[in-house]
């Protein structure tokens, strides 16, 4: 099976390979004053520099993918959106529904691939923002390879009231946590942590997830919800 996947990437990127040899160049645009310009150069490029991870977190219900969603498509430097629900999905067989108990192994598992997927990105220059439920009990699966590999990262918490967060779970997808016990215990284990996560927690219970994006940008630049590095 490892076979049949190497061979298959082998021959796509031979395809690749292939249409662009064939394929004609772009034409050049002209620029503002008339002169001619490579169209190549004014599109984002990748920094030089490593990028930044933000860790948008919170129970399901609370926001956070569309104002992660948000935060990376309008990002200033290139970015990745990392979902982590997608790691939890490529489990095809032994998968356990990760707010169950039994499933204490296999999150520590993802998360730890998680976070060796944004360091990888990050270190190549992109800025990352993680899509996920991350609890201060998954902070040191994070935390500690982000600094040991020299890099900054953001964590914030949105925490919207538990009526506000069970009515938005509701109203989501059938592939999703719609389940108010489960959701309602996840606010809750945020909710316990309050004092430990106060630096980085949004209530975003009265906001809509644009004016909650434009909220963080602003403060995420400004250099607020910076995650220290472990004691």
């Amino acid at each position: 099976m490892l076979g049949d996947k190497i061979a298959y990437y082998d021959a796509s990127v031979d395809s690749h390979s292939r249409a662009t040899e064939s394929a004609p160049a772009e034409p050049a645009l002209p620029a503002s004053d008339g002169a001619v310009t490579d169209p190549t150069t004014a599109r984002p490029k990748v920094a030089d520099e490593p990028g930044t991870i933000v860790i948008v977190s919170g129970p399901p219900g609370a926001g956070k993918s569309t104002v992660a969603t948000l935060l990376a498509t309008d990002g200033a430097r290139p970015t990745i959106l990392l979902d982590t629900d997608e790691f939890y999905r490529a489990i095809r067989t032994g998968y356990v529904a990760p707010y169950l108990p039994e499933s204490a192994s296999q999150n520590v598992v993802v998360t730890g691939v998680c976070a060796e997927a944004a360091i990888g990105y990050a270190r190549g220059g992109y800025d990352v923002v993680v899509d996920g439920v991350v609890g201060p009990w998954f902070l040191p699966s994070y935390r500690t390879p982000i600094h040991r590999a020299g890099l900054r990262v953001v964590y914030v918490v949105l925490l919207p009231d538990l009526s506000t967060t069970v009515a938005r779970a509701r109203g989501r997808g059938e592939d999703q946590l719609r389940d108010s016990g489960p959701v309602s215990e996840l606010h809750r284990a945020f909710e316990s942590h309050r004092a430990l996560l106060s630096r980085h927690i949004v209530d975003s219970t009265g906001t809509d997830p644009v004016g909650t994006a434009a909220g963080l940008r602003r403060r995420i630049a400004a250099g607020e919800f910076v995650l220290e590095g472990p004691a």
